[in-house]
């Protein structure tokens, strides 16, 4: 996947992240099952005349918490240094091509709209990225936002993912591009990660 990524994908956005995402996938059901969440069953059940037996999944969301857990802190670090990380902090989500600033409770919005689970401009759902716990990171490095922030740049990254996948966003969607395109190096950044040999060293944030 990373090949194909780094190949023919590049010539489309929607292409690039997608690839990326697929690796990521692999990734994380790969790391829960090893961490042992695996399906598991719960009694049996029919398929017309068919005997099949019921199997609960892990949550996709479990998996992904699985595989961030494991990030190194050195990854953590560059994924939040990674420069496309500002845009998303200082990105007004739009509805329906009209910005969204400020929801009806008041709150100022970043980051990503959830396309699936918005119902309007004045009530959206979306996967925000704290600005004052980025700004406060870029100026002195600690665990605790470094922890947060990787957490809800991985968040982003899914719904972005749920975005392409279920939201209905079309390929000659410009707007949808860009951000396809700003959320392709983060992604690269985790998936690199898990790739690389050896590990990347710890750096001082490291317990």
């Amino acid at each position: 996947m990373i090949e194909l990524a780094e190949g023919p994908a590049r010539r489309s956005a929607f292409a690039a992240f997608g690839c990326y995402w697929i690796a990521f996938n692999n990734i994380y059901v790969t790391v829960a099952t090893d961490s042992g969440l695996k399906p598991t069953p719960t009694g049996q059940g029919t398929l017309g005349k068919l005997r099949m037996p019921r199997v609960r999944l892990t949550p996709e969301r479990d998996q992904i918490a699985a595989a961030v857990a494991k990030l190194t802190r050195d990854t953590k670090d560059k994924l939040i240094h990674c420069p496309a990380v500002r845009y998303f902090v200082e990105r007004k989500p739009r509805w329906e091509l009209q910005e969204i600033a400020v929801d009806a409770f008041g709150q100022t919005l970043n980051g990503v709209l959830n396309i699936g689970k918005t119902i309007d401009a004045d009530h959206p759902v979306w996967s925000p990225i704290d600005a004052e716990a980025y700004e406060r990171y870029l100026e002195q490095p600690n665990i605790i936002d470094q922890d947060s922030l990787a957490k809800q740049l991985v968040d982003m990254l899914y719904t972005i993912r749920n975005n392409m996948f279920h939201g209905g966003k079309r390929v000659d969607d410009a707007y949808a591009r860009e951000v396809v395109e700003k959320a392709t190096p983060l992604l690269k950044v985790i998936v690199n990660s898990f790739c690389e040999s050896p590990p990347t060293r710890e750096s001082s944030l490291n317990n």
